[in-house]
């Protein structure tokens, strides 16, 4: 199968790799940016807040060309795997949705259900896990896990 010799069949949703005769390539203008991301959260702890701020300033178009971030796609790309280098086929399943007007729905299988595809990483481990362990570690913050806390 061809996601078993590392060829996708899907689009990743990333807009810094491209793909290449089914092989995803980094295309550098874009994943400069995505560096940045991640420079700006770890290194200068940055909130994702901010981070939206100022790729607004500078005038950086999100990945659907959208002049505007939102702090859920900062969220999203941080907690993307694929940065690092990893990919996985066969990760989600269709199921009945039971709601009235919905058909199916989408769900996430377990982890070892998927099939890891090793594609070209656009920052390296040290940087997605210490992005993680901020992300852990601003949970603090949050109403939600502070005593007395209410959303």
């Amino acid at each position: 199968m061809r996601y078993s010799r590392g060829e996708c069949l899907t689009a990743t949703g990333r807009r810094s790799h491209r793909d290449q005769l089914a092989h995803l390539e980094i295309f550098e203008p874009e994943a400069v940016v995505e560096r940045r991301i991640f420079d700006d959260y770890v290194a200068v702890a940055h909130s994702t807040r901010e981070i939206t701020r100022r790729l607004d300033t500078d005038r950086v178009p999100t990945p659907n060309g959208k002049p505007v971030w939102g702090t859920s796609t900062i969220g999203r790309l941080l907690h993307n795997e694929g940065y690092v280098g990893w990919l996985y086929w066969n990760s989600t399943e269709s199921i009945p949705d039971f709601r009235p007007a919905h058909h199916r729905r989408r769900q996430q299988r377990p982890r070892e259900d998927g099939v890891p595809i090793t594609i070209p990483a656009i920052i390296i481990d040290d940087t997605f896990h210490a992005s993680s362990r901020a992300s852990f570690d601003n949970t603090k913050w949050s109403p939600a896990t502070r005593p007395g806390g209410e959303l």
